[in-house]
């Protein structure tokens, strides 16, 4: 959890000790969304006699899922991101969500008699200024659509073989998922901006590769 203020031009410093109080205040113990965020950054302007605050609190997220073929029950591990900041009355929310899957490299496959070089990616999808009707389970399921394959806690060989060939008819480059997940993302959340970044750990390279795009 972080927070922030810009200070108006007639105050010497912040009121650290009231960002602290209202944020125990208002969230430690308590169930959080998007609305109570906005009540919170609002509740924490005027307590600190500032019309720019900003307030960021990022946690893990375990989302349900099953194995293709054995149809394993298990949790992919996620990190969600809120952030939102006030500015002269005007709210701006943000939501993130990162998550792992895997990549099949398509020059690989191409130029090799024998397989193709895999590796596992991280992905960050931001939805920028959007509203409380985001799910973080809808933004999973379509980043997990866009790699190459998924990736999951609990497989048996049966789902190994699958997502291993699943990955290997369906190769992208860093480029290509960042434009699938802008496109599929905008396509669900058409009024909004959408940042995605990726970075692939290589298996091959001594070096990772990192991709980013923005769609508005």
């Amino acid at each position: 959890m972080s927070s922030g203020v810009k200070l108006e031009k007639e105050q010497k410093g912040a009121h650290l000790s009231r960002i602290v109080e209202v944020l125990n205040e208002n969230l430690a113990n308590k169930q959080i969304s998007l609305d109570k965020f906005t009540e919170i950054i609002i509740k924490l302007s005027k307590r600190i006699e500032s019309r720019n605050a900003n307030l960021s609190l990022t946690f893990p997220a375990l989302i349900p899922t099953t194995s293709p073929v054995t149809n394993k029950e298990s949790f992919i591990d996620s990190i969600v991101k809120l952030y939102i900041e006030i500015y002269k009355d005007q709210i701006t929310k943000n939501i993130s969500l990162k998550m792992d899957g895997a990549m099949c490299c398509p020059s690989s496959k191409k130029i090799s008699k024998y397989g193709a070089h895999s590796q596992r990616c991280s992905l960050i999808t931001t939805i920028l200024n959007c509203e409380n009707k985001v799910k973080i389970e809808d933004m999973s399921n379509i980043m997990q659509e866009c790699f190459s394959s998924p990736v999951f806690s609990v497989i048996k060989r049966e789902d190994e073989k699958y997502l291993t060939e699943k990955a290997y008819e369906n190769p992208k480059f860093s480029e290509d998922l960042i434009r699938d997940v802008l496109i599929k993302m905008k396509e669900k959340y058409s009024g909004y901006e959408i940042i995605a970044e990726m970075e692939n750990y290589e298996s091959i390279h001594s070096h990772n590769v990192y991709a980013k795009g923005r769609i508005k």
